[in-house]
């Protein structure tokens, strides 16, 4: 999150502004989300869609990860060297995702599952196409489209 609020200022404040947000009790929509636990699932996130834990350390099920003509893609545009941090410059992009959907969707705190599979897909799907992105920002503007 220190990286996020460093890089992506407009959009940490604007996503600390909607987690936030508490519309009292029983009102079911539009509510605030736990913004730090956001970050760890974010983080938890691009860790297991990007296959970065060793073979045995609780990976998910093949369908919820990328072929290996993806990581293939993924590890070469990682390595341009665009940015000093490229995993904190995705994970800037993924948590931009996530608020992104939690607003289209006016989600509840009830929600956040839901919202965190449909950006982990979302993410899944724009890496695995054949036109793979070419740099940081074009998954970054891909994923939020």
């Amino acid at each position: 999150l220190s990286f996020y609020a460093q890089n992506s200022p407009a959009d940490f404040q604007l996503g600390r502004t909607r987690a936030d947000m508490d519309l009292g009790p029983g009102t079911g929509t539009g509510g605030g989300y736990p913004f730090a636990c956001a970050g760890v699932n974010v983080c938890f996130l691009l860790i297991d869609a990007l296959q970065l834990r060793r073979s045995g350390e609780g990976n998910r099920t093949r369908e919820g990860r990328l072929s290996e003509k993806s990581r293939a893609a993924l590890a070469r545009l990682m390595a341009r060297g665009e940015a000093s941090d490229a995993f904190g410059e995705m994970f800037s992009a993924v948590f931009a995702c996530l608020e992104a959907e939690w607003t289209r969707r006016n989600a509840s705190y009830f929600e956040f599952q839901q919202v965190s599979e449909s950006v982990r897909a979302n993410l899944l799907a724009v890496l695995s196409k054949s036109d793979a992105p070419t740099s940081i920002a074009d998954l970054r503007a891909r994923i939020l489209a």
